[in-house]
């Protein structure tokens, strides 16, 4: 008899209702399933924004070292957030924080990071559709990189990025105060996850693999 991963995850949903706390063993030690049609609720669309369906379909192969995913990972209380961005084939990290949500912010600490990295590994960045993402021209013409949206509702089209945050819950859950992280504590939690072997990449760390190149 085979039991689908689906079904464990159901039983653990359903007994953590009663008082189970078997589901602190899942990977983001969640009671229920976390409801998807938030994603994307009124985000309004930029001008000059590039749907992913025009997106090179290299990209999405995931055959090269030079696509990138980015995002905005928001605390429960404060203006404060963690900046992440996650290379498509390795899932190499770079972390970043923020003290507000507007563009500026995140263009000023995504940037300086991206450019850290020889331009021949950065080609495409795909984005949410959050308002931070408003300044996504100055982030092209910095980095020289092409931008290009997910649509609304569809986070799995960042799939590299949305599975590494969830990842990073793991070293600031839900309900810490971003405010009281320091660059330590990024540079470690980011070292960790690089040097996590994954499945994946055939139990190579993301950091091994991004080397190679």
């Amino acid at each position: 008899m085979r039991i689908s991963v689906e079904t464990v995850y159901r039983r653990l949903y359903a007994a953590a209702q009663f008082g189970d706390t078997s589901y602190l063993h899942l990977r983001r030690a969640r009671k229920r399933r976390r409801r998807q049609t938030r994603y994307g609720q009124g985000r309004r669309v930029f001008p000059g924004r590039i749907d992913i369906d025009a997106r090179p379909q290299v990209v999405a192969a995931r055959s090269r070292f030079e696509d990138w995913e980015a995002d905005l990972i928001c605390a429960s209380k404060g203006k404060a957030a963690l900046v992440s961005c996650n290379e498509r084939k390795s899932r190499f990290l770079l972390l970043g924080k923020v003290e507000d949500k507007k563009a500026a912010s995140f263009n000023a600490s995504l940037i300086p990071r991206l450019c850290k990295i020889p331009a021949a590994l950065r080609k495409t960045l795909t984005l949410d559709n959050g308002s931070e993402m408003a300044g996504f021209k100055e982030l092209e013409s910095a980095t020289e990189m092409s931008t290009y949206f997910c649509k609304p509702y569809s986070p799995w089209q960042r799939g590299a990025n949305e599975n590494g945050n969830g990842l990073l819950r793991q070293y600031f859950p839900r309900g810490t105060s971003f405010h009281k992280i320091t660059e330590e504590m990024l540079v470690e939690a980011a070292d960790r996850l690089n040097n996590r072997p994954r499945k994946c990449l055939n139990y190579q760390t993301p950091a091994e693999v991004f080397k190679r190149v």
